[in-house]
This record gives structure tokens, sequence and C-alpha cells, in this order.
């Protein structure tokens, strides 16, 4: 295979043309204006407690707030292992 023929799936910064970037500086400083710990803290596993439990209550899902996980290998970590 040549690099050509290559589609790689690594990780990768989006460009810019497709990011609001006024935008994310806004929600940017509106997270650090209600959330300052929240915002600079690695968090749970299960992700955001405010973000699962506003998920929760939009999507009427459960009284147990959903996890988050920010990828696939990430949310392996949630599935049971097969026995």
């Amino acid at each position: 295979m040549t690099a050509a023929q290559l589609i790689s799936f690594a990780r990768g910064a989006p460009s810019l043309d497709i990011v609001d970037v006024e935008g994310l500086k806004a929600a940017a400083a509106r997270a650090f204006d209600a959330d300052p710990a929240g915002v600079t803290a690695y968090g749970t596993s299960v992700g955001y407690g405010p973000l699962r439990r506003w998920i929760a209550d939009t999507e009427s899902t459960s009284t147990s707030p959903p996890r988050i996980a920010t990828s696939i290998m990430a949310s392996l970590n949630f599935s049971p292992l097969p026995t």
C-alpha cells in the first residue's frame, strides 16, 4: 500500500473553515464563567455530571444520567467484557 492509497483514521484538528471560531470563543467564555473548576478538571470516566443530567432531562432517557465518552475506545470501558 502506498501513502496515496492509505486512508487515515487518526485524530486530527478540523479545518478552521468548518469551525465557528467566534462561537467557540463565546462558548468557552461561558463555560469558564459558569464552572471554572469543571472546565479545567479531568473529570470522571462517565462524563461531565451537569451535561449527563442535561442529556437525561432533554432526551428523557431515565432517572440515571447517561454515560458520555470522548471516543469509541473510551466507551468500551462501559461495556461488560464477554465471559
